[in-house]
């Protein structure tokens, strides 16, 4: 049930990005300097209401309109697009991310990209799926054969150009697609090897990484600790190369 609901929010938020991309999108400053446009908005505006439609009583934290806190086990974390400047430049690298996390752990992912039509779901201990075909990560083993991505909000430079800098030597061709949630699926789906990603909210990363993770992927902080919705980086890997970038991480 909780799926199928995820499922159809991401669908239908999907729908209004795709029939909006083309049109003048001009981006606004919020508070923290990122971006977001009207339809970020519309989009959010549907999830939210399929999500109280069926769970009235589950508390959700959305990207726009903030924690609508509950006495709920139940929290959903909702990003209504992310990729807002691929979506208002018109680069066509954009998704909708949906999870459902229940006393803290995270049991349903869902990551819709709609311009490709691929549709990226987990449930916690039942794999992971893009569209109706089973996903899993890589078996790459060697970092100098690995494709890693990045991804960082706008204000994150320096801890950026540091890491870039100690992991690009090592391995083979680096990938900046600008959507963190992307970025774990095509981990997931073995499109990458690896994924580093500084992502400024949870709901940036939690479907992701449940998708990753589920996909027989590993996921940590960049420390090597394990990761947590209070994360401020994640390194998302095929789990076979992960302590060898751990260790250049350390150095």
């Amino acid at each position: 049930m909780y799926l199928e609901v995820a499922i159809k929010a991401a669908k239908e938020a999907g729908k209004i990005l795709k029939e909006n991309y083309h049109k003048a999108n001009k981006p606004t400053l919020k508070q923290d300097a990122s971006w977001a446009t009207e339809i970020d908005k519309l989009s959010e505006n549907k999830i939210i209401s399929i999500i109280k439609e069926n769970f009235p009583t589950h508390s959700i934290n959305a990207e726009e309109s903030g924690f609508s806190k509950k006495d709920s086990e139940y929290l959903w974390l909702v990003d209504p697009l992310d990729g807002t400047t691929n979506y208002a430049t018109h680069l066509p690298l954009f998704a909708v991310s949906i999870a459902l996390v229940v006393k803290n752990e995270v049991q349903v992912g869902v990551v819709y990209d709609p311009v490709h039509e691929n549709l990226y779901v987990a449930e916690k201990n039942k794999g992971a799926r893009l569209n109706d075909a089973i996903i899993r990560v890589t078996a790459t083993e060697k970092l100098k054969d690995s494709m890693i991505g990045y991804t960082r909000p706008w204000y994150i430079k320096e801890k950026f150009v540091k890491t870039f800098s100690k992991v690009e030597l090592s391995t083979r061709t680096p990938k900046m697609l600008g959507s963190t949630a992307l970025h774990l699926c095509y981990v997931a789906s073995g499109v990458l090897d690896a994924s580093i990603v500084f992502p400024p909210s949870s709901w940036d990363f939690a479907a992701g990484v449940l998708i990753v993770e589920e996909a027989g992927g590993k996921v940590t902080e960049l420390s090597g600790k394990p990761w947590s919705l209070e994360s401020k980086d994640i390194l998302a890997t095929n789990g076979k190369i992960h302590e060898q970038l751990l260790e250049i991480l350390k150095e």
